[in-house]
């Protein structure tokens, strides 16, 4: 079984995050690739914003992502062997999202 790390999921957290930009849902799928194995992250999500306000500049009002809620997620991995089980776990992966 292989077990993710703290960098597998910072990396795939960014480039998630990266694919929802200012969207409030997110159906799709994200890659991370390692010289061991590709990973794959297919999510369907509803993202929560909270407006952040600066009192200097009341005209551009911008936002930041408050929760992100998996409605679906699946996590495969591969290796040059083919698909290999994994402990995934949102809870850990959630961690670098927010």
């Amino acid at each position: 079984m292989t077990h993710p790390n703290d960098n597998d999921y910072r990396n795939i957290a960014d480039r998630l995050l990266e694919a929802i930009g200012d969207s409030e849902f997110f159906n799709g799928t994200v890659e991370y690739e390692t010289p061991e194995y590709d990973a794959q992250l297919r999510v369907t999500l509803i993202i929560y914003r909270e407006p952040l306000f600066d009192p200097a500049d009341p005209v551009h009002r911008a936002e930041r992502i408050s929760a992100i809620v998996p409605v679906w997620w699946e996590y495969r991995l591969y290796d040059h062997f083919g698909e290999q089980p994994n402990d995934f776990s949102w809870r850990e992966f959630k961690k670098h999202l927010i």
